[in-house]
Parts: structure tokens; sequence; C-alpha cells
């Protein structure tokens, strides 16, 4: 009966118009997965990528917002001016389609980044389909900011980046917070 009635459900909501809720597209978004799985305590985020400084899974950070692992961005530790960040390649995604990335953002207090952003960008790297810059001071230090972005990809599949410009301080303070990312898209 229950099986029935959600079917019915989905037939209302598209008859309807309104969109059905897609699944989130992202392998491991609340970075609890280690890369290396022989290695609980790796600090490199199993199917995301990183570049730059200290931009590590942490599994001892609090708070978390969702299971037991985070990014953390090591802002105190960071020499120059260097960017630092993470994506994901995510295939299998049509041309075309509505995407929507968000992450969950936390910055301790003190902390001096510039700036934070947000690229939906094609399959493999390139010029963003749609970009976002969120100031460092515009984080919040109490709860967890959701920060998203939309836009339309153009060629199948679809890169989701998160990329932390710090201080140009010489000494750095602070540390940034990243959990639970996810893509989601509408055709």
């Amino acid at each position: 009966m229950l099986r029935v009635l959600m079917v019915c459900m989905g037939v209302v909501f598209l008859l309807s118009g309104i969109p059905l809720q897609a699944q989130n597209l992202l392998k491991n978004p609340s970075f609890e997965e280690p890369e290396d799985s022989d290695n609980w305590e790796s600090d490199h985020s199993a199917a995301w990528e990183r570049w730059g400084m200290w931009m590590n899974r942490e599994i001892g950070w609090v708070p978390r917002r969702t299971g037991e692992g985070i990014t953390g961005y090591h802002h105190w530790e960071v020499i120059g001016a260097d960017s630092s960040g993470l994506f994901q390649d995510v295939e299998g995604v049509p041309a075309l389609s509505e995407c929507q990335f968000s992450i969950h953002a936390l910055i301790d207090e003190m902390t001096d980044i510039e700036e934070l952003r947000l690229r939906l960008e094609p399959l493999g790297g390139g010029d963003p389909y749609e970009a976002a810059v969120i100031e460092g001071d515009e984080i919040s230090t109490v709860t967890w900011d959701y920060l998203a972005i939309s836009g339309v990809n153009t060629r199948p599949g679809v890169r989701v980046v998160v990329e932390i410009i710090p201080s140009g301080n010489e000494k750095k303070n602070g540390a940034l917070k990243l959990d639970d990312a996810e893509l989601r898209i509408e055709q």
C-alpha cells in the first residue's frame, strides 16, 4: 500500500510541475571516508582532490555538522598568498542540467581568510558555469552556514570547487571547517 501511495505521489508531483527531489550526486560528501581505506586517520578525503596548503580531512576537529569527518583549512599554518581548495568531478550529469552545489561552512573566531569561492565548472575544469565569492568575515563563527550556487552545465558532467583565498597578512589566524557538500540536478 505504501509503495503504491509513493508512486501515486510521484505522479502527482510530476503532473503538478513540482520537481522530485534528486539524490546527492557527490561521493563522500561529508568527508567521512579517507582516501586510504587502510588508514582511518588519513588527511585526504576519498573522491575529493585538493591543492595548496593545509586543506585536510579532519576526524578530531569539533564541532562537526554530521558524522565523524570534515575538511579543515588550517589557515594559521599557511605561508604565502596561494589559494587552497578541493574539488570533485561528477560524471553522468546530463548537459543543460540545472546544478546546485552547496556546502556548510563554519569559521573560527579571529580567522582572517580573505574569501571562500564556490564554482561549478565543466568536467575536468575550465571556465566556470557559475561562481560565487563569500568574504571571510561573512562566514559564521557560531552556526554552520549553508553556502550554495546554481548554474546550468553546457556539457555533460560537472566539477564542483571550493577555493580558499588566505589573508594577505604574513601571520595568518584561525581555521575554517567544511562539511556536508551536496550536488543536486534538475533537468
